[in-house]
């Protein structure tokens, strides 16, 4: 299915920033150059290795961990984003993925990437090579 468009008759395009970077990632990982938003993820060529490629990609993009098992309750990129943004609103002030300031290994400061999704001690400029 590279390549091809969806089988929907007309294209609905993103409506909200969320739904069009959740589009984006659906044509990035199905290889789709265009597709009715309103399309099931199963019925254009998705499956459920692709599904955890599409939440993981999510998860990276936004910091807004979206559980597989909502994912494949959710069928259509509105849907998704919908989820997304609740998701969102709900987090406490501060959470998600940070970037922390580049410069800061210099200052005496940690330096890199931090994700509340992922597991595990910090890092410091050292380990990061910094």
């Amino acid at each position: 299915m590279s390549g091809m468009a969806g089988s929907g008759s007309a294209t609905t395009g993103p409506s909200t920033p969320t739904e069009e970077l959740v589009a984006q990632v659906w044509r990035e990982l199905l290889e789709l150059e265009d597709f009715d938003l309103t399309e099931d993820f199963f019925e254009l060529g998705g499956h459920s290795m692709i599904a955890v490629q599409v939440v993981y990609e999510l998860e990276q993009r936004t910091g807004v961990p979206l559980e597989l098992a909502s994912f494949f309750d959710l069928a259509t990129v509105p849907e998704v984003a919908a989820e997304l943004d609740r998701l969102r609103a709900e987090q406490p002030a501060g959470a998600g993925s940070v970037l922390i300031e580049e410069g800061s290994c210099e200052r005496g400061e940690p330096a890199g990437f931090a994700s509340p999704a992922v597991a595990g001690e910090g890092r410091s400029c050292e380990r990061w090579g910094a």
